[in-house]
C-alpha cells in the first residue's frame, strides 16, 4: 500500500506540471480573455472595461501563486513520502518546485505573446514556499498531537 502511495503522489505531482504546462502554453490572447471572463463572472457583467483590466492582472498574478501553493503541497508531500528519513525534504521540495517555476518560465518563451518574467518566477517559487510550510505546519501538529497521545 506504501509503494502504491508514493507513485500516487509522483502521479499528482506530474498531473500538476501537465496543468501548469497547459495553462502556460495558451497564447497571451486566450490567458487574457480568461482572466477577463473570469473577473466578469465573479464581480458581474456591469463591471468596466477599464476596471476588468486592472483587476485581471491581480487575478492572473493570484492564479500563478495559488496554483503553485497547491504545486508545493503536493511536490513536497511526494518528497516527503519517496525520501522518508532523508533531511533536507522541505528544500529538495523547495527548489523542485522553483526549478520548475523557471522552466515555466522558459517555456512561455515559445508561445506567442508570451515572455519570460522574474516577477513571475518569484512569485510562483513564493507559491511553492508557502505549499512546503503548509505542509511543514501539518507535520508539526501531527507529531504533536501523536507526543501528547502518547504522554497521555
Amino acid at each position: 500500500m506504501r509503494k502504491l502511495l508514493k507513485y500516487f503522489s509522483i502521479l499528482i505531482v506530474i498531473i500538476w506540471m501537465g496543468i501548469v504546462f497547459q495553462f502556460s502554453s495558451e497564447s497571451s490572447l486566450k490567458s487574457e480573455n480568461t482572466s477577463n471572463h473570469f473577473t466578469k463572472t465573479i464581480l458581474g457583467e456591469n463591471i468596466t472595461d477599464q476596471r476588468v483590466e486592472e483587476l485581471s492582472f491581480m487575478i492572473r498574478k493570484t492564479a500563478h501563486f495559488t496554483l503553485y501553493t497547491i504545486g508545493g503541497v503536493c511536490i513536497c508531500l511526494c518528497v516527503m513520502l519517496n525520501y522518508e528519513g532523508k533531511k533536507n525534504i522541505y528544500l529538495i521540495g523547495f527548489s523542485i518546485g522553483s526549478i520548475y517555476a523557471i522552466t515555466d518560465e522558459i517555456h512561455q518563451l515559445f508561445v506567442p505573446g508570451r515572455a519570460c518574467e522574474l516577477r513571475d518566477v518569484i512569485i510562483d517559487s513564493l507559491g511553492i514556499l508557502v505549499g512546503v510550510v503548509i505542509i511543514k505546519f501539518f507535520k508539526l501538529i501531527i507529531y504533536h498531537l501523536k507526543r501528547s497521545e502518547d504522554n497521555g
